[in-house]
């Protein structure tokens, strides 16, 4: 099976798993094989529903996420699925290049900064929210 998990934003017209399955299903994968979850908006909420399904709660299973948000998913759901491999999406690789252009800011660099301090956030969040349950 291939679970996709995202719910459905007021402003939005469809789920988030109801975009990948489109985008599945025109990369061959039968609708058979997909499983939607339309209901989680975060990483926990996905957890949550993950651990519901039947279908995958007894089987080995495989998540694919960005590298960023790898380890935050597995905190969350490695004490659930001891059987887990994770696969990271958008890794982008390039060579440090050491120039005096480094030190003015981008929108690039800014982006990323954000992405890692929301990670981080997410990973305190979390590990406090584990700790308390």
């Amino acid at each position: 099976y291939l679970v996709l998990a995202g719910g459905r934003w007021p402003d939005r017209k469809f789920s988030e798993a109801e975009v990948m399955a489109h985008i599945a299903r025109q990369l061959g994968i039968p609708k058979e094989s997909l499983i939607l979850d339309e209901r989680s908006l975060n990483t926990w909420e996905h957890a949550t529903e993950l651990r519901k399904m039947d279908q995958v709660r007894t089987r080995r299973i495989a998540v694919v996420t960005s590298s960023s948000h790898m380890r935050r998913m597995e905190m969350v759901l490695r004490p659930y699925f001891k059987d887990m491999v994770l696969i990271p999406a958008g890794c982008v690789q390039s060579p440090l290049r050491i120039s005096p252009k480094l030190l003015i800011p981008t929108t690039g660099n800014l982006y990323s900064s954000a992405k890692a301090i929301y990670e981080i956030a997410g990973l305190i969040k979390y590990r406090l929210k584990v700790w308390q349950d």
